[in-house]
């Protein structure tokens, strides 16, 4: 199980750092964000504990975060989301994956898109609108 998480790994981290290198060829801004997810950084409720799945993956799914945040050592700009929801005592989570929706809005995505605007404009030198 080592050796093939060590592949899967490297192969991931290949993949992300030729997305990079053609993004730099074509003159593109890029940035990676790695998403929330369920196992890791909130506090599930009720009714999320029902609705996600199986947490086993906790400590596999860390271990991929910190081997792809090594990537920011080569000036990739990758981002972890996992702690965006840490603040959060409500339902977030609908499924192992997704955000929940209350009519047309979603807490979980409005907290994400909000991260991940910081986080664009750290990694391109973005300034507020005056």
């Amino acid at each position: 199980p080592e050796r093939e998480f060590e592949v899967q790994i490297g192969l991931y981290q290949k993949y992300l750092r030729a997305t990079e290198a053609l993004a730099k060829d074509y003159g593109l801004k890029s940035a990676y964000f790695i998403q929330p997810a369920p196992a890791i950084g909130k506090t599930l409720t009720d009714e999320e504990k029902q609705l996600v799945g199986d947490l086993s993956y906790r400590d596999v799914y860390r271990k991929m975060i910190g081997g792809l945040m090594t990537l920011r050592e080569r000036g990739l700009a990758i981002y972890d989301l996992g702690d965006v929801f840490q603040n959060e005592t409500g339902t977030i989570y609908a499924d192992a994956v997704h955000a929940h929706f209350q009519g047309k809005r979603s807490r979980g995505y409005e907290l994400i898109a909000a991260r991940m605007a910081d986080d664009l404009a750290q990694a391109w030198g973005l300034k507020p609108l005056p």
